[in-house]
């Protein structure tokens, strides 16, 4: 698909080809593009490209996630304003019905609960065996709160946060 002026977008077969066959891969599905019934092309897509044990696919829409948790993939939750919105009810339920490995938290979660609720929340959420991974960490700040609780981190910062995590 091209953009203009040269540019083009690759496909997602293309950009699996272009990674290191190791690189671990949160593979994000927007539901402005895709459907649930899109789940078997991509399941096969995947599977023809990458081990199962390097991916995670994640949406912040769970019924694009339920066809591939079902056919045994890595999925991650991901948490935003509009699940935030709804309250503590909708998001249990999401949990309930889905069963997501990860649940995909923001970075502004301390901000938006503050501190010490945040961090109780995300023990609760350990606790019920649930992986954390926070997205976009930048800070050392954030990395001294998150590290504790976090099984994978998003971040913009690679050598910052690396630093951050061998001081934690």
């Amino acid at each position: 698909l091209t953009i203009g002026s040269g540019e083009w977008i690759p496909t997602l077969e293309e950009m699996l080809d272009a990674l290191p066959k190791d690189a671990y891969l949160d593979v994000e599905l927007k539901e402005e593009t895709l459907t649930p019934a899109d789940a078997k092309p991509i399941a096969a897509i995947l599977d023809a490209r990458r081990s199962r044990d390097r991916l995670m696919i994640s949406s912040f829409d769970p019924e694009l996630l339920f066809g591939l948790r079902g056919m045994g993939f890595t999925v991650g939750y991901l948490v935003g304003e509009e699940i935030a919105n709804k309250g503590l009810r909708a998001f249990a339920k999401v949990l309930l019905r889905l069963r997501p490995q990860f649940i995909n938290l923001p970075v502004d979660m301390i901000g938006m609960l503050g501190r010490r609720k945040a961090v109780s929340f995300f023990r609760i959420l350990r606790s019920l065996g649930f992986s954390l991974l926070f997205w976009t960490v930048n800070t050392a700040e954030e990395t001294g709160i998150l590290a504790p609780h976090a099984r994978i981190v998003v971040t913009d910062e690679v050598e910052r946060i690396v630093a951050a995590f061998t001081k934690n």
